[in-house]
């Protein structure tokens, strides 16, 4: 165990503390740890909510490669806050303007009055995406170009998926434009009618056959050993007793996912990759649904979706699910992979309390291992 960032991420997850470092009202609302180089915090302010910005804490081995964020920003006439705090460790901390990543793609959106000072923010991933509406819009701006959304977007459009809709040409790659969809999604509002609405929606999006280049561009499905071995060294910094058990329920579940598709007959399909209640959009006065964000799409077994998805709701709306999948002429996959899809959607964000900023997230973990292990009997 790493006593210095078991303690760091403590302090971190304490809203006093972290307002005393960084000098401002806030609290953690994400956050994402590389042990011995870093960890990025996304900041909200502590009465409102609203998102306020960020902060990372640098080993020494990358402060001198930061400091030219610093004075990158300077020159722009922001601040970036820096504090030296214990271990030899630094803290930097700005606004979501001078983030050392995305400050670039932000000015150059405001400029072509893409967005603007004001806007709503949707989301904000520090050092990697920023969300925003903007009037009928969606505005998504990423740190990095992503060659496959706009293909992949016109490919699912084409085929009848409900997806909101790409209104950019691709010209801007760092920048995506969409329609502004619906007034809430399915784990704020959850609903019968609308569940087996992506039942459907899930099954015609399993039929999308895409080009072949398209295809191949596309992300590997995550390998399970693999997501095991990270959430175990991750945790073996935190807790060795979470991650000792983390080890034994990842082992446990890779072995029983590559069982069942062994026993399968299916083939791989176009899959979402993370589909969930929260990926879902919902207009609550004509009922209509679309899917969103596909950074995760990939091409995997069916159950891979309808068991992220039966993970993330209850029991009804599980079933209103499968029915509408069903109903659409999707093959409802067997119960055994159906559990052991729900097992491996659980052990993908088993350690998603501690990116989420959750100062009980050493409870939570154990609550989805318990779930993992539950679905594995």
């Amino acid at each position: 165990m790493n006593r210095v960032l078991q303690q760091l991420i403590d302090a971190l997850l304490d809203p006093t503390i972290l307002a005393e470092l960084t000098g401002r009202p806030v609290v953690a609302d994400r956050l994402r740890i590389k042990p011995g180089t870093s960890v990025v915090i996304g900041l909200r302010d502590q009465a409102s909510g609203r998102v306020d910005g960020w902060a990372r804490i640098l080993w020494p081995a990358v402060q001198d490669k930061a400091s030219k964020a610093v004075e990158r920003a300077e020159r722009r006439g922001q601040r970036i806050h820096v504090r030296a705090i214990h271990a030899g460790l630094l803290l930097q901390a700005g606004e979501v303007s001078a983030d050392p990543q995305l400050a670039a793609v932000i000015r150059q959106a405001l400029k072509e009055s893409l967005v603007e000072v004001g806007d709503q923010v949707l989301r904000y991933n520090p050092l990697r995406r920023f969300v925003l509406r903007r009037g009928a819009t969606t505005v998504r701006l990423s740190a990095t170009p992503d060659e496959v959304a706009l293909p992949l977007d016109w490919a699912l459009t084409e085929a009848g998926v409900p997806v909101p809709g790409r209104l950019d040409t691709g010209s801007r790659p760092q920048v995506a434009v969409q329609a502004f969809v619906g007034d809430t999604d399915l784990e704020a509002t959850p609903s019968a009618p609308a569940t087996r609405a992506v039942g459907e929606a899930l099954a015609r999006l399993h039929t999308v056959e895409l080009a072949p280049s398209l295809a191949d561009a596309l992300a590997a499905e995550p390998d399970l050993a693999d997501v095991g071995a990270a959430h175990v060294a991750l945790l073996g910094h935190l807790d060795d007793g979470l991650a000792e058990r983390m080890g034994q329920v990842a082992a446990a579940t890779a072995s029983r996912w590559a069982e069942v598709r062994s026993q399968s007959f299916g083939g791989s399909a176009l899959v979402h990759g993370d589909a969930s209640p929260d990926q879902m959009l919902l207009d609550t006065t004509t009922g209509r649904t679309w899917i969103t964000d596909f950074d995760r799409a990939c091409l995997a077994a069916p159950a891979v979706d309808l068991g992220s998805y039966l993970a993330a709701t209850t029991e009804p709306l599980g079933r209103e699910l499968l029915d509408g999948y069903a109903s659409a002429g999707g093959a409802v996959p067997g119960e055994r992979e159906l559990t052991a899809a729900r097992a491996r959607a659980l052990l993908l964000s088993a350690v998603d309390p501690v990116r989420r900023a959750n100062p009980e997230w050493r409870d939570l973990i154990e609550i989805r291992l318990d779930e993992i292990e539950e679905a594995l009997k």
